[in-house]
């Protein structure tokens, strides 16, 4: 997937971004057509949730791994219908 970008607050007047490199993982060669296939719907699934975690982040704020990656998991399954397919993060930057 390409790098994901959501805006976030930054404070008065101006916004900050938070980016995401997000990657999908499965052994089974069915599933890997079926994230092919749904690749449209992952991504917008992603920007969703990342979006209503990042409208409360500021500038200084810690960015929760472990949450986005649990968040970022539970859409896949969701979208997916089926589990199975592994959520990979690469790098995550808040500016």
């Amino acid at each position: 997937f390409p790098t994901i970008n959501v805006f976030t607050d930054a404070g008065r007047l101006r916004h900050g971004s938070l980016s995401v490199d997000v990657g999908l993982y499965s052994d089974n060669p069915k599933l890997v057509a079926q994230i092919k296939l749904y690749a449209p719907r992952l991504q917008d699934a992603y920007v969703t949730v990342l979006q209503a975690y990042a409208g409360d982040l500021s500038r200084t704020s810690l960015v929760d791994t472990d949450y986005i990656a649990t968040q970022l998991q539970t859409a896949t399954d969701r979208v997916l219908g089926v589990k199975g397919a592994r959520v990979l993060l690469g790098s995550i930057l808040l500016n």
